[in-house]
């Protein structure tokens, strides 16, 4: 198959800097908090595994969060719960009412294969127009790629696909499972710089420690076990933590934009 470019075109497509989103909705003072949350699989068969448990999470309006843990450790699971994608076995989750919710995760390939890239960026509710196009110029989708079906985009493709697809919500909480997979380097770089100035709340997971030290200041790690604690000073305070052998006393300090407490 033919790959589609939504590389340099003539005129103006990668002309200056990547901008990222349009717009976000104001935010309420009450963003997301969880309170005593637990999440198991397989309750009550001899199986069972909890992923984390008794979790009292505050995320407010500003919130820069990057959620780290060993491979299965549940940071997807956290991230969908925090996102409202999934129900905790115990415990509740509470949303401002401003809320809205932009989710960018791994699953590009769950995008309809035979959908046209300017129809998925409109939605199902409305014909694309200048809106759409404007913005997908922003991402390096020129004219030919912005009629493509979703089946000739390469994987980096995807993922920008995804970005915008999330950002034409105009979302007040960003959510980003693995956001620097398919990346390339043009696009992450712009990627950082647009976090760097996201008037919203921020939740992030990645394998990309540079990404989450550049783009967060509280870390939340999910230890083996289950438990789950807040650690200021970004992915850089968190790796000081754990080379001084402090990484189970969970902090007590609150802090102004998130704060976990495991009971």
């Amino acid at each position: 198959n033919e790959i589609v470019s939504g590389g340099p075109a003539p005129v103006g497509v990668r002309g200056s800097d990547l901008q990222l989103g349009g717009g976000t909705a104001r935010l309420g003072n009450q963003v997301v908090e969880l309170e005593g949350v637990s999440q198991r699989f397989n309750v009550g068969a001899p199986d069972e595994l909890t992923v984390f448990e008794n979790v009292d999470l505050l995320i407010e309006p500003g919130a820069r969060l990057a959620v780290v843990g060993p491979n299965g450790s549940g940071k997807s699971t956290l991230l969908d719960i925090i996102a409202g994608r999934a129900e905790p076995v115990a415990g509740t989750v509470k949303r401002g009412k401003t809320v809205v919710v932009g989710f960018a995760d791994q699953h590009s390939s769950d995008l309809d294969q035979n959908a046209v890239v300017r129809e998925l960026v409109a939605g199902p509710h409305r014909e694309p127009d200048h809106r759409d196009r404007a913005l997908l110029e922003r991402f390096w989708f020129d004219s030919t790629a912005q009629y493509a079906p979703v089946r000739m985009l390469s994987g980096g493709e995807r993922r920008r696909l995804q970005l915008v697809m999330v950002l034409a919500t105009e979302p007040n909480l960003l959510i980003l499972d693995e956001p620097t997979n398919d990346l390339d380097l043009d696009t992450l770089r712009s990627l950082e710089a647009f976090l760097d100035d996201w008037p919203g709340a921020l939740v992030v997971a990645s394998h990309d420690r540079a990404f989450l030290d550049r783009v967060a200041d509280h870390v939340l790690a999910i230890d083996p076990g289950g438990s789950v604690r807040r650690v200021p000073g970004g992915v850089s305070g968190w790796l000081a933590e754990r080379s001084s052998g402090a990484g189970a006393k969970p902090a007590a300090v609150k802090r102004p934009h998130a704060v976990v407490t495991p009971k």
